[in-house]
This record gives structure tokens, sequence and C-alpha cells, in this order.
């Protein structure tokens, strides 16, 4: 998966919608947007250590650990408290799948919630949305988010001609 960091932001939403598109189990797709999640979260991390031979792919960090690093540690630019929350929400469904089988649907809903505060004209304020959509739209916010962030101190120059045509 290493040449995914080099991706295009665009690339990266294809890669990402294409990854979790072709999943029905919502259980299955919760867990996959988490390592898609956790991967981007890598690549940030990296992006912004002081230290250009770290590799958070390697290390034997927890995603809780990360999200520590990523809140306390760093300056966050575009990534912010709110931000945090919304993988923080999605790391405890995850657990709850992984340790249980299920997952809480009031946290399902808090996840919608918070991304929709962020994206309120995306899919999760469209009253058909499936549960299927709403997942995907709150993993790819959050993605979009960190991934941009990533591209951001890595290729200033593709982010600002991604910014430019996406006006």
């Amino acid at each position: 998966m290493n040449e995914i960091r080099n991706y295009s932001i665009e690339e990266f939403i294809q890669f990402s919608t294409n990854e979790l598109s072709s999943i029905n189990d919502i259980q299955l797709l919760i867990l996959k947007g988490h390592v898609l999640v956790e991967y981007s979260l890598n690549c940030y991390l990296e992006a912004k250590s002081i230290n250009k031979e770290s590799d958070f792919f390697k290390e034997r960090f927890t995603f809780s650990t990360k999200l520590k690093i990523a809140k306390h540690f760093i300056t966050l630019g575009s990534i912010d408290d709110d931000l945090i929350k919304e993988i923080q929400i999605l790391n405890k469904i995850r657990n709850e799948i992984a340790h249980s089988l299920t997952y809480n649907e009031s946290l399902l809903k808090e996840l919608f919630s918070e991304v929709k505060k962020k994206s309120p004209e995306g899919i999760l304020s469209k009253p058909n949305s499936t549960i299927k959509e709403k997942i995907i739209g709150s993993i790819a916010f959050i993605n979009g988010a960190l991934f941009g962030g990533y591209k951001y101190y890595t290729d200033k120059e593709n982010l600002s001609n991604y910014i430019k045509e996406n006006k």
C-alpha cells in the first residue's frame, strides 16, 4: 500500500470509495473504513513528525495512542478537535464490533451528527441516504481531512491545485 502515499487527493478519494463501495455488510464496512482511516492517520503523523525517518506503519502504537499523538503533540492545522472526536467515535464503533460482533446504533448516529456539522450539504443531510451511504460519506470525510493534511505537508503544490479546481 506504499504507493497510495503518492496518490493525488482525487486518486485517494477514488481509491477509498472503491474500497468501501463493494462492501454490503455494515460491520465489515465499518472495519474496512477504520483501516483506511488508520492508513490516512499514519500518513498524516509521518508528514508532521520532526523525525523524517518515522514509520507509523511499523511502529507498535495503538490506534488510540496515534490519536493522542495527533491531539496532544502536533499542531494540527486543519485537523482539529472535532475531527479527533469523529475518529474516536469511529474507533469506539470498531472496538464494539471487534469485541462483541455488533455495534451501538446511537454511536453511529453520533458519528453522523458530528460529520454533518462540518459537511451540512453532504450525503448525511439527504433524507433518503442509506446507512451504507452515510458510513461511506463519514469515512470519506474523515479520510479527506487526514489525507488532505498529509498532502498539505508533503505536496503543497498538488493540494493548492486541488483546492483551486474544487472551489
